[in-house]
């Protein structure tokens, strides 16, 4: 958990000063990047996703489908250990989101290690019905 709670306090920490400027003295942009993610019964959409290391990323979910869902970002070993979590209505782990059809939120993130990491949807059974999609970050 602390892993995804210092991520998203980086991103914060990163934006703040992403606008202090750059070599000349020209602000620099403080926007992240945002990807826009469907959520489908049971799948991402798109699946796989490239991010540079060190980049701010948002991603922005949007429950396309007609149940519940949530995104964990993580590597596989994480992911594996909540496969097994069962979520009350509504309950997002800290760090992740839970959300209902129609809805939408985001999860700001900084990947700091390349390599590969994952998406996950661990309500129900939805994890081994395949609710996954693959994050590569390329080294900056």
């Amino acid at each position: 958990m602390s892993v995804r709670w210092t991520n998203v306090i980086g991103v914060a920490t990163l934006v703040a000063l992403s606008g202090c400027g750059g070599d000349d003295g020209e602000p620099e942009s403080s926007e992240p990047r945002v990807i826009e993610v469907s959520m489908t019964d049971n799948a991402f959409r798109p699946n796989s996703f490239q991010v540079d290391q060190g980049e701010v990323v948002v991603f922005r979910f949007t429950n396309d489908g007609t149940v519940d869902h949530e995104a964990v970002i993580g590597d596989e070993m994480f992911q594996m250990g909540h496969m097994d979590h069962q979520h009350q209505p509504g309950e997002a782990m800290p760090g992740s989101v839970v959300i209902a059809p129609g809805g939408q939120a985001d999860i700001p993130y900084v990947f700091s290690i390349p390599g590969a990491s994952l998406i996950g949807c661990h309500v129900d059974d939805h994890w081994n019905a395949g609710m996954k999609a693959t994050i590569e970050v390329v080294p900056g």
